[in-house]
Parts: C-alpha cells; sequence; structure tokens
C-alpha cells in the first residue's frame, strides 16, 4: 500500500509542476491538494520545480 500512496504522490508532483509550467500554479496546487501532499511541499516544489527531493514522494 505505501509503495502505491508513493506513485501517486510521485505522479501528482510531477504532473503538479507541468501543470505549474503550463497553465497555473492554482490549478496544479489544487490537484496536489486533492491528493493530499502537504502545502509546505507543494509551495516548495512549485516555486522550486528543480528542486524536487525523493523525500517529497514518500510523505504520508
Amino acid at each position: 500500500m505505501k509503495n502505491r500512496v508513493n506513485k501517486i504522490f510521485e505522479r501528482a508532483i510531477n504532473r503538479g509542476v507541468m501543470m505549474s509550467r503550463n497553465t497555473n500554479y492554482m490549478a496544479a496546487k489544487k490537484m496536489m491538494m486533492k491528493v493530499g501532499i502537504p502545502n509546505k511541499i507543494i509551495t516548495r516544489v512549485l516555486l522550486q520545480p528543480n528542486n524536487v527531493r525523493s523525500i517529497d514522494i514518500k510523505i504520508s
């Protein structure tokens, strides 16, 4: 189950970064919030997309 959650978070983070580049920050943030990614991590990965850490994907 943990591995599945990590994959969901990984996809959400990657998609959120792509969305923020192509559309807008708020849509990306809203999508990641729905998945359950903490606001602190959402803000960091959207403002610093080249600084996505492996630990960001392993949050619970």
